[in-house]
């Protein structure tokens, strides 16, 4: 019939019996879990085991049979009563303040309160079964403003608070760190400074022309001041603002240097100006907020020197015009500049030789005195050292109330003697070696070193009745830390031998030497900055802490030619004859053949490689 549905029925019958049995075979040996509760089905040749997520040891306890499980993993039968307890936390609202070094920044770092639900999660049919869970976390109570301004006032935080922050960190849902108090920073101020009026630096070295030759009249461009010239101002520190912290207390701005001077010959100080008291070059030095000034006067010898003229003992500058004739001494508290020749003759400069003409038979030396000087200050900074205690037990021992009821009362003296001959040993000795120093130097030193040794003597050797005193110790004291800060001046002027040829020679620099003419035979050099000969460099030795570069060394012939420096410095040869030898540090290597644009230096195993 059309449109009839038609229904039919299907019969199927389960085999109960044989399902159960299936199942019961399946669940053998296993352990699950569901809605929390534990399910295992024993199986003999199998031990069902149960753990705990490791991100949950604190959370979960596990009950066996009354026993809380400790170990990492438990077997479980159906006989066991296993129980699950699971652990819920709540955490109150949290609010802490915190602050920055300088305490110009304060923050507040708050948490709102909330709790944690767990449950355990449903562990599916397995022979091992690990307990885990799964977590909710609930905002039940947020950071109350007035719970933050109680932290802020805690904390001391006064000054720069910033109210819409406290109201957002009251807000706030999640844990968050908030800037929420700013002071005001320090503005530090200027330290004392020089402000030079004159250009005291020597600007050019020797000139040549397309011919190599010297034109004296553009040698150097040497600075000069006339009496009364103002030669720099000494400006006073400027003042910073002190800033305020977010504890509402001053923060001052860092301490503030004021320029030390020292007035040397020429110059002196009116006010806070420096004033050329005579002609001559100005020498400022300025180091670590010290300043130094002199003006250096100038010694013009037109023509030669020689036994008309006599040799030459001048403070300041000294140029010769004309040559330096044999058997002759030159010797000068600056700088020395010869425009023709010197012949088995002696020069020697405090900071700079220079020459146009050939040098021969001759002894040049630039900054040999500095030796003296740091010697000199060796023994003056024992010698304060120990006058510093020694001021210090004297002074303690005056003050005392023993002391000053005591009769008869020695003399501070008598205790003075008694300190050196029983624990200050190193202050003679270094005091007789410094007196005897200065007298032999005096003709090279200025007078506060000779003034300091006086007092030295006095104090040590003086025979007289008159008690020493405290005063007097301090202002010895007082004294030698002068000299120690105008001696950190005296090293920075450079020091340099300039000059076109020499042979047969010894040239010694605290410098640089630079031979910039024809070159140099059979000669000793030794120079504690840089070495380069620009012409030709034959036989002889020559020694450079800082490096040595040279043009053409040695000759077809095989002249011996030693250039030494010390490991970690260089040697540049443009051509190097057979017979030249290399050292640097402690290796050697001459050279066999001609070899050109070489470099020589000791790689990083020590060995010297040319390259």
């Amino acid at each position: 019939m059309e449109g009839e549905i038609v229904r039919g029925k299907v019969e199927k019958l389960i085999d109960y019996k044989s399902f159960a049995s299936y199942k019961n075979q399946l669940l053998k040996g296993n352990i699950w879990i569901t809605k929390g509760i534990i399910y295992v089905k024993d199986d003999p040749g199998v031990f069902p085991t149960l753990q705990i997520d490791s991100a949950f040891l604190n959370e979960i306890i596990v009950t066996k049979n009354g026993k809380i499980m400790t170990e990492a993993m438990l077997a479980v039968s159906e006989k066991d009563d296993i129980s699950i307890e699971v652990i819920n936390e709540k955490v109150l609202p949290k609010c802490i303040v915190t602050t920055n070094e300088q305490q110009l920044k304060a923050f507040i770092e708050v948490e709102p309160g909330y709790e944690i639900t767990r449950k355990i999660k449903n562990a599916l049919l397995a022979r091992r079964v690990t307990i885990t869970l799964e977590e909710k976390k609930t905002v039940t109570e947020k950071v109350s403003i007035e719970e933050i301004r109680q932290a802020l006032r805690e904390a001391n935080i006064f000054y720069g608070i910033r109210e819409e922050v406290i109201i957002m960190a009251s807000q706030a849902e999640e844990p968050v760190i908030y800037e929420v108090a700013t002071g005001i920073p320090p503005q530090d101020g200027k330290d004392g400074f020089l402000e030079m009026k004159v250009d005291s630096k020597i600007k050019s070295l020797l000139r040549e022309d397309e011919r190599g030759n010297i034109d004296f009249r553009e040698s150097r461009e040497i600075p000069i001041v006339e009496i009364g010239e103002i030669l720099g101002i000494i400006q006073p520190p400027q003042q910073g603002n002190t800033g305020i912290s977010v504890t509402n207390k001053p923060i001052k701005p860092k301490p503030l240097n004021s320029i030390t001077f020292y007035s040397e010959n020429g110059t002196k100080l009116h006010g806070n100006r420096i004033v050329a008291t005579r002609s001559g070059r100005p020498s400022i030095y300025e180091k670590d907020h010290i300043v130094k000034a002199t003006v250096i006067p100038k010694f013009v010898q037109k023509g030669n020197v020689n036994l008309t003229t006599g040799n030459i003992h001048f403070f300041g500058d000294v140029e010769i015009k004309g040559e330096v004739e044999e058997n002759m001494f030159v010797d000068a508290g600056s700088n020395v500049i010869v425009h023709s020749t010197i012949s088995n003759s002696t020069v020697t400069a405090i900071n700079s030789i220079t020459s146009g003409g050939n040098i021969a038979n001759s002894i040049l030396s630039v900054g040999e005195k500095d030796t003296v000087i740091v010697q000199l200050d060796s023994y003056l900074r024992t010698i304060t050292g120990q006058l510093e205690e020694m001021y210090e037990i004297l002074s303690q021992t005056a003050q005392s109330v023993s002391y000053k009821n005591s009769e008869p009362k020695k003399s501070l003296k008598s205790i003075f003697k008694f300190l050196l001959q029983h624990r200050f040993n190193k202050f003679t000795d270094a005091a007789k070696n410094y007196i005897e120093l200065v007298y032999q130097e005096k003709d090279v030193l200025k007078k506060e070193w000779q003034i300091t040794a006086e007092q030295l003597k006095n104090l040590l050797f003086e025979v007289s009745q008159l008690d020493i005193t405290l005063t007097q110790i301090q202002l010895l004291i007082s004294m030698m830390h002068t000299i120690q800060d105008m001696n950190l001046l005296d090293f920075e002027e450079s020091k340099i031998i300039y000059i076109a040829s020499v042979s047969n020679s010894t040239l010694l620099c605290n410098g640089d030497i630079h031979v910039f003419g024809k070159g140099c035979l059979n000669s000793t050099i030794e120079a504690q900055g840089k070495v380069m000969i620009c012409g030709y460099l034959r036989g002889g030795k020559i020694t450079s802490k800082e490096g040595i570069k040279a043009n053409i060394v040695g000759s077809t012939g095989g002249v011996k030619t030693i250039l030494s420096v010390p490991a970690g410095s260089t040697i540049q040869i443009e051509k190097a004859y057979g017979g030249t030898t290399l050292h640097i540090g402690y290796k050697q290597l001459t050279l066999m053949d001609m070899q050109e644009n070489i470099t020589a230096y000791l790689n990083v195993n020590g060995n010297l490689v040319l390259k």
